[in-house]
């Protein structure tokens, strides 16, 4: 009995797999055929793909061919005619009585240039003389005056149309269609202004500091405390560079400027300085210096004030390059929560820049140097060795570093 089952079920087992061999085999080849199918289809698609793209360079190529050989044909204009060869022309015509249609024959014209030089000889010889610009008169062409005062009409009544100008122009006592004022309003505005030389422009003379106190530049720059816009007042002397104002507020109004060049004025009017105020005071357009009060006590001082060019780069350049200094070396490390902290800053920064700070517009010097009229001895090349030890001092919270021999303080 046993045996049987054993019988059975292999006899099932070798069915089966066969079943499966046989449909697995079938499986394979149709996965096969698949893929050779799929792959030639990329194939063909890859190689569709690739004609079209060399077809789309070639046609952007034709394209761009095509443009530069229209612009070499506009580019190759045939001259207009002198007066003298509109006259041998003519002389020809009339002389072996060429007829207007063999015009093109014997001539190097065609018929109805002929026809146009013909009537323009009827208005007299200096209407055969070529304009090419401006609005000139011919014999069917309307006067300049009429035309001149049609474009008046037009620009005192923009909402009139042609009827209602040709209707003006009637009451007048001249007759002008309203397809002239049509066309006349169509074409360019004729040029009826007078062909003298334009006079140049006189340039502005350009003033450089000749001594301390002779040319004060003042400007505006701002810093953010709490979101809030911080005004800081700078006054900077052109010969030294020295900056003789730097101060904040919230409020900047004229008052407080004139106060602080007041009190900038009476400081420098010392015995060791040359004078106490500027010969000229240049500035922007900021509604500070443009005020009545403020133009009043540039008045009373007997200083010249000068307002910057606008939209040019060196009309107030010097003060506007110490503000680019004071941000990017020192104030933009900051973040700042009260105006006393700023006050602060801007004291230090003012002693470093005035007093240790090197500028390579003076040579190497300082502001201070120069506006006391005090220059230090530049060392020769053949100084190589520093005598006494040398000092490093700090200031703005050790941003601000200077050096200095130590005998020397």
């Amino acid at each position: 009995m046993i045996k049987q089952v054993l019988i059975s079920v292999i006899y099932l087992m070798d069915y089966w797999l066969g079943r499966i061999f046989y449909a697995g085999c079938l499986l394979l080849g149709k996965f096969s055929k698949y893929v050779a199918s799929v792959k030639q289809a990329i194939f063909f698609k890859e190689t569709n793909l690739l004609e079209i793209y060399h077809l789309r360079d070639e046609v952007r190529r034709l394209k761009f061919a095509n443009t530069v050989m229209r612009q070499e044909l506009n580019r190759v204009k045939t001259k207009r005619p002198c007066l003298c060869k509109k006259l041998r022309i003519i002389y020809f015509k009339l002389r072996f009585s060429v007829s207007l249609r063999k015009a093109r024959e014997y001539l190097p014209i065609s018929k109805a240039s002929v026809i146009n030089y013909l009537n323009q000889l009827q208005g007299g010889i200096s209407n055969l003389v070529s304009r090419r610009r401006g609005y000139y008169t011919s014999p069917h062409r309307t006067p300049v005056r009429i035309a001149s005062l049609i474009w008046e009409i037009h620009r005192d009544n923009p909402y009139w149309g042609r009827w209602k100008i040709a209707l003006a122009i009637w009451k007048i006592g001249r007759y002008v269609s309203p397809s002239t004022v049509r066309n006349i309003l169509n074409s360019p505005k004729p040029d009826y202004r007078s062909h003298h030389k334009k006079e140049k422009p006189v340039k502005a003379r350009a003033i450089n500091g000749q001594y301390p106190n002779h040319i004060w530049s003042i400007d505006l720059t701002t810093v953010y405390v709490w979101f809030k816009p911080l005004y800081i007042l700078a006054v900077l002397d052109h010969y030294s560079r020295k900056v003789t104002v730097l101060t904040t507020t919230f409020n900047p109004t004229a008052e407080w400027v004139i106060k602080k060049l007041k009190e900038t004025i009476l400081l420098c009017d010392k015995p060791r300085y040359y004078r106490g105020k500027p010969k000229h005071l240049i500035s922007d357009y900021g509604t500070q210096f443009t005020a009545g009060d403020f133009k009043e006590f540039v008045k009373e001082t007997g200083i010249h004030h000068r307002y910057a060019k606008i939209s040019k780069a060196n009309g107030n350049s010097k003060v506007e390059r110490f503000f680019l200094s004071l941000k990017y070396e020192f104030l933009n490390l900051f973040l700042f929560f009260s105006q006393a902290k700023v006050d602060r800053l801007l004291k230090e920064y003012l002693v470093y820049y005035n007093e240790h700070r090197p500028h390579e517009a003076l040579d190497g010097q300082t502001p201070e140097e120069v506006y006391l009229r005090k220059p230090r001895d530049k060392p020769t090349k053949d100084a190589k060795i520093i005598k006494g030890k040398i000092e490093k001092m700090t200031l703005g919270e050790g941003l601000l570093n200077y050096y200095r021999l130590k005998d020397a303080a």
